[in-house]
């Protein structure tokens, strides 16, 4: 019965069914054909979602979305464009110095995009920079959202397994900075080679103008991972530090969020977690039907036939995940996927903590990989280019992404170093 339930929800995917749906009603084919009682269902969908750490993703979100409506990605922007503006491709690196700091705040790719990369993007054409370019190099500083925290892909990765989401906060820190400092250097050899324009060196006083209006927005970032390094507050509690913080700066210094602005983010923020919760407790049904049907235990048995050596495993998953990551979203992919790896690599000795970076980057690349990536769509969304166009731009960070991808993979101390250090653990 897994097997046609799986073609199910692959042709549901096809047909454009939303992807909370579609998990739902191929489960539920599954349930009333195994004479499974609806009861447990009920309950698996219910009470799966009453867990400590899935608190912090309606919280990420309100906060992500309310500095974008108080202006804080536009203060930022502003900054990163007086740091780095003068650089050949000037706003090009503006775009990926923001994405790095605005990471730090939104914790996920399709924030920084909606958030900043209207921004960015409009301010680089008015530049003069070519289109298609900044639809790239926006995807490609995009893809270090989900890695440096506050990541609601890591939450929802160490929820679904049970492993320290502090630690895989943490660990995210050194593999965003080196993803962001590989994007760098790609825009750099770009920009080189083309010619791309620069602005005018901003004289000290316009970039102390930049950073004093900017400093309570950047601030944000160090007081959350500052707090969680020093263990002053858990992972979930940084995210309603968060918030408080935001509206607190949004109201009283910036005076940029009025009472009926405020509304309209507290509603919308509410509709994007409903939506997440809903993708999770219909991919909790479909896990707790992959453990019925023993397939985590049968994908343990059949990896050691394929080969026991970690890295070749390693290798396996990078290409199932990036290919996965082109077809579902983020949130279902990393309820229902982790569970069923982590025995196999937990029997091949590999920390689960440095495996959820993996995964979790692997699947941000398939945001923004053509054809399905949705990362992809919201771009095209902003811009009304076309597929081709950007896939032909985004080819060249696609190459440093995956670069990134590998050295994560096979140096797992990037992952695993600073979390270890400050935390402890093997």
């Amino acid at each position: 019965m897994f097997v046609p339930m799986v073609i199910l929800l692959a042709v549901l995917f096809v047909i454009s069914m939303p992807v909370a749906f579609a998990i739902a009603v191929a489960c539920m084919v599954y349930v009333l054909a195994a004479g499974v009682p609806l009861m447990v269902i009920a309950q698996k969908m219910v009470y799966g979602l009453n867990s400590f750490p899935l608190l912090a993703i309606g919280m990420f979100i309100l906060t992500a979305n309310l500095m974008s409506a108080a202006g804080f990605t536009d203060r930022i922007f502003r900054f990163a464009g007086n740091l780095v503006g003068h650089v050949r491709g000037g706003l090009a690196h503006a775009n990926v110095a923001a994405s790095i700091i605005f990471a730090g705040m939104s914790g996920a790719s399709l924030a920084d995009v909606a958030g900043l990369g209207r921004i960015e993007i409009e301010a680089m054409e008015k530049d003069g920079f070519d289109p298609d370019f900044s639809m790239a190099v926006t995807a490609a500083s995009s893809a270090v959202g989900p890695i440096i925290p506050p990541s609601v892909a890591a939450v929802v990765y160490g929820a679904s397994i049970g492993v320290s989401i502090g630690k895989l906060l943490i660990g995210g820190i050194i593999p965003g900075l080196l993803i962001g400092a590989l994007v760098f250097v790609m825009t750099f050899v770009i920009a080189a080679t083309r010619r791309m324009p620069t602005r005018k060196k901003a004289s000290l006083g316009e970039v102390w103008d930049s950073f004093s209006k900017s400093f309570l927005a950047l601030l944000a970032p160090v007081i959350l991972i500052g707090g969680i390094l020093t263990g002053v507050f858990t992972p979930t509690e940084s995210a309603a530090i968060a918030f408080f913080y935001v509206l607190l700066v949004a109201l009283v210094f910036y005076r940029s969020i009025t009472p009926r602005k405020l509304l309209d983010v507290i509603l919308d923020s509410a509709i994007g977690t409903a939506m997440v919760c809903l993708i999770v407790s219909s991919s909790l049904v479909f896990g707790l039907i992959a453990t019925t049907e023993q397939l985590p235990h049968r994908l343990a048995e059949a990896i050691p036939l394929i080969s026991q050596n970690p890295n070749v495993v390693l290798l396996i998953a990078n290409l199932f995940l990036l290919v996965i990551g082109c077809l579902i979203e983020m949130t279902p992919v990393l309820i229902i996927l982790p569970p069923i790896f982590f025995p196999v690599m937990l029997n091949l000795g590999i920390d689960p903590i440095h495996f959820g970076i993996v995964m979790v980057f692997n699947i941000t690349i398939g945001l923004f990989t053509p054809p399905f990536g949705m990362g992809m769509f919201v771009l095209l969304g902003i811009t009304n280019r076309s597929m081709g166009s950007f896939a032909k731009a985004f080819l060249p960070y696609l190459v440093v992404l995956l670069l990134a991808l590998m050295l994560i993979t096979y140096v797992s101390p990037i992952v695993t170093f600073l979390p270890n250090l400050i935390m402890g653990g093997g």
